[in-house]
């Protein structure tokens, strides 16, 4: 008999077993759980944001390729005329090109190519933001969820005791005060469930609306994990986007400088064309040649030379103060993320080693007499003070995490 019982609980296991993995196969894409990856990349996969980024992306490519085209041939038309008796008409048509013999033109298109990374390095830092914002809604939706259910776990818990305290009432054992005030109490605590409720709707439906995806179960610890090494970190910090914006600034306005420093050397036009020419009954066509050379008298380019130059030290300078400033950042919130960690760890390590209950030992104590109801309660609420607090703490951590993580780049 033990025999067909085992065995029938085995079969119902592997039957639940079974249709639990039919069930979340055949379920849709919205009433799965998320994770905190997967909505960072949903968030940066929104169509909006990503016609943003690759339009900002293109503007800067064809700006680049604008930059350092021969410039347009000019054509031009002389005719000149004499009233003599016989007549006589002069007729020039030119074409005229300037050539690049001094190489500006490739450097400017070659400072505009590196600033290029300026405007990758803003989109990044943007990108880096939004996944910041993407993490902190996502995280508040799961403190809100936990702290509504401790709320309403504590609610039901009460309940009970107000039930036991009525029946007590009704033989005479209890006052009809403390019925009152536990009444009172799981009043107050349905007050703050209720706006627990509103404040965790009021938050998926903000993240959600960023993600542009119908609502789902998010999953995921409160608490962030051990954080990453020093050297880790300062490692990232080396191709950090602000950094990264400045070198290629100051890496652009190099090359521009050096293209203002060949503006000493003159620019050379050609110019080739055809020459009519009418005297009374002689005509003649032949053709001509001509070579412009530019006098660079009065503007060698040195002021500009010298303004990209100076913009460069100044973006490299400023490039060594912000790896300084966010080598110090990076420091500070290793040193939070531990402190923070440390102390969610070691309150929930003396609740597990606690094996009295605190809510426990008072009921115990306020049916036998020693305790009167508001002692009672205080237990309660020194007990659901103690936990919310705990949850607050995972909460502050995972910020700390969430700002380390902006600072290092998407964890690989």
């Amino acid at each position: 008999m033990a025999g067909e019982v085992r065995m029938t609980i085995l079969k119902t296991n592997l039957i639940g077993s079974l249709a639990g993995c039919l069930l979340a196969f055949a379920l849709p894409a919205h009433a799965q759980t998320l994770t905190e990856g997967e909505a960072v990349r949903m968030g940066l996969e929104v169509a909006a944001w990503r016609a943003w980024a690759d339009a900002s992306m293109s503007e800067a490519h064809h700006r680049t390729d604008a930059t350092g085209l021969f410039d347009n041939p000019e054509f031009e038309l002389a005719d000149e005329s004499l009233d003599l008796p016989g007549g006589n008409t002069d007729r020039y048509f030119w074409l005229r090109q300037p050539l690049d013999l001094t190489g500006r033109n490739s450097l400017s298109r070659k400072s505009a190519r590196a600033a290029e990374g300026v405007t990758a390095a803003d989109i990044e830092l943007v990108e880096r933001r939004r996944a910041k914002a993407i993490r902190g809604a996502f995280y508040q939706v799961i403190r809100h969820r936990r702290e509504a259910e401790a709320i309403e776990s504590w609610r039901e818990r009460l309940a009970e005791l107000g039930q036991a305290v009525t029946e007590r009432v009704r033989a005479g054992d209890a006052s009809r005060f403390d019925q009152l005030r536990i009444e009172r109490e799981i009043s107050l605590l349905e007050g703050r469930l209720a706006a627990g409720r509103a404040e965790l709707h009021s938050a998926r439906l903000r993240l959600f609306g960023v993600l542009e995806s119908p609502p789902r179960t998010l999953t995921g610890r409160l608490l962030p994990g051990d954080p990453p090494s020093e050297a880790t970190v300062m490692a990232a910090l080396q191709s950090h986007p602000e950094t990264r914006r400045l070198k290629a600034g100051a890496e652009a306005d190099r090359l521009a400088a050096r293209a203002a420093g060949r503006e000493v050397w003159p620019e050379v036009t050609l110019g080739v064309g055809v020459r009519q020419f009418e005297d009374g009954p002689v005509s003649e066509t032949g053709g001509v040649f001509a070579i412009g050379v530019e006098v660079p008298l009065f503007d060698r380019g040195r002021q500009r030379r010298a303004a990209a130059e100076a913009g460069a030290g100044a973006k490299s300078a400023e490039a060594a103060l912000a790896i300084a400033r966010l080598e110090s950042e990076a420091r500070a919130l290793l040193k939070e993320l531990n402190v923070r960690r440390d102390a969610v760890l070691a309150m929930q390590t003396e609740r597990e080693h606690t094996t009295d209950s605190l809510p426990e030992i008072a009921e115990a104590a306020y049916r036998a007499g020693e305790l009167g109801v508001m002692s009672l309660l205080d237990a309660w609420q020194t007990e659901l003070d103690h936990y919310l607090q705990t949850i607050e703490l995972e909460y502050a951590a995972r910020i700390v995490a969430i700002e380390l993580i902006q600072l290092t780049g998407e964890p690989q």
